[in-house]
């Protein structure tokens, strides 16, 4: 008996064929591992074993789909579980019927993401494109941190806003798949912490692009030859009053309060709110529609009032093109509400008002633009301290000396 190799296989292939009859190869190096050839030349790897008194044997693959050097490998990790005194047959199967990265991602969706998040669509598209066709065939507890770091930077080639997004979504996957029961650990774990020091985020391009006066003004003259009047409508809602794309969208004329000059958003990320808008943004719905019967959307689809709008993104792609704002975001007239709103003095809780924030925390990140009117509050101070004190010693200039200062001067 000598070792099973590619060799050895193709004579045995040959004899098979030659005589007419079955044949049986063994391995030397892994006992229990062989390959038969059937008379048509076809080969399969086996590897065979004793287990509670009965004799066992597990498929590996045939000869050409595998190697035997591949054949080999799986051979002597079944012969290792064997040593550990556990039935490698029981442990294959339990394997295999251990859920893949899609069951997972299935689960994923059905048991938090539509219960518990109101963004789960977000969820739902980052699956299909980034993680389902990357990991989707893989069992969960085979995933390694390698596997999560490759489709990482896979994803941050092209879109590195998006594969921050998708290593949080990995990892809340992994913890749910860790309490119940599909791994024992997280694998982004190590790359969450990592990232917190910069080491596996990537920069984000554009995250924030902050209007300038010339391009709110394109803009709106782009908005005014927009074919869809609602659309158009609906981003300078956006634009004036700093609201989410959905909460524009869902918004019904039943929660418009003219009078108290605020409207109500329902089923927000932070719940129903009341929030204040300006004179300038009821304006906005001045010119349209609104059914006499039923409860309609502010900015309803096309096909019906009564019925929700999938999106603005179309018509924003047109308005965003004849403006000229390069790679400005429809999220983006949010962030430029804020700096306006800071620009005109508020502060970061009016601003949080304003936008909707749940906490303090979701509106540090225009903490910068209200440090901005505080430093050119505290630079007047300094400037009319600093003119006070020139002043001052103008009128300094030429002033009789006391005679207690002339005196000590006048000491030799």
């Amino acid at each position: 008996m000598a070792k099973l190799t590619k060799r050895v296989v193709d004579a045995s292939i040959k004899t098979a064929v030659e005589d007419k009859r079955e044949t049986l190869a063994t391995c030397s190096t892994v006992p229990g591992f062989y390959v038969r050839v059937k008379p048509t030349g076809v080969a399969h790897y086996y590897f065979r074993y004793r287990w509670g008194g009965a004799r066992h044997r597990i498929a590996l693959g045939r000869h050409g789909a595998v190697t035997v050097d591949d054949a080999r490998a799986a051979a002597q990790a079944h012969a290792t579980t064997l040593m550990k005194g556990e039935d490698p047959k029981t442990q294959r199967q339990a394997a295999e019927a251990a859920p893949t990265m899609d069951t997972l991602a299935d689960e994923y969706m059905a048991k938090h993401a539509k219960p518990f998040k109101k963004s789960w669509a977000k969820d739902e598209s980052r699956l299909r494109l980034y993680i389902r066709p990357r990991l989707g065939a893989l069992r969960v507890a085979a995933v390694t941190r390698d596997h999560v770091r490759t489709v990482l930077t896979n994803v941050g080639k092209t879109h590195p806003g998006a594969a921050n997004k998708v290593l949080a979504l990995l990892s809340k996957m992994f913890s749910l798949a860790v309490e119940w029961g599909y791994r024992l650990d997280n694998p982004c774990k190590g790359l969450s912490r990592s990232a917190k020091k910069g080491g596996a985020k990537f920069p984000s391009k554009d995250v924030h692009h902050y209007l300038s006066a010339d391009e709110i003004g394109s803009l709106l003259d782009a908005l005014g030859g927009l074919s869809d009047a609602v659309a158009a409508a609906a981003i300078r809602w956006i634009m004036y009053t700093g609201c989410r794309h959905d909460e524009a969208l869902s918004l019904r004329w039943s929660n418009v309060d003219a009078e108290r000059g605020r409207v109500k958003y329902e089923d927000t990320k932070t719940g129903d709110q009341w929030r204040p808008v300006a004179q300038a943004a009821l304006d906005v719905l001045h010119d349209l529609d609104r059914p006499e019967v039923g409860d309609a959307f502010v900015f309803p689809s096309p096909r019906s009032p009564h019925r929700k709008r999938a999106s603005l993104y179309h018509q924003w792609e047109q308005a965003r093109e004849t403006a000229e704002l390069g790679s400005c975001r429809l999220h983006d007239l949010r962030h430029t509400a804020a700096s306006l709103a800071a620009a005109n003095g508020a502060s970061l809780s009016q601003i949080g008002a304003m936008l909707g924030h749940k906490s303090p925390q979701a509106t540090f990140i225009y903490a910068h633009l209200v440090d901005a009117d505080v430093r050119a509050v505290a630079n007047g101070v300094g400037d009319a301290i600093a003119a006070a004190s020139k002043a001052a010693k103008g009128n300094a200039v030429g002033r009789p000396r006391s005679s207690s200062l002339q005196a000590r001067q006048d000491r030799p």
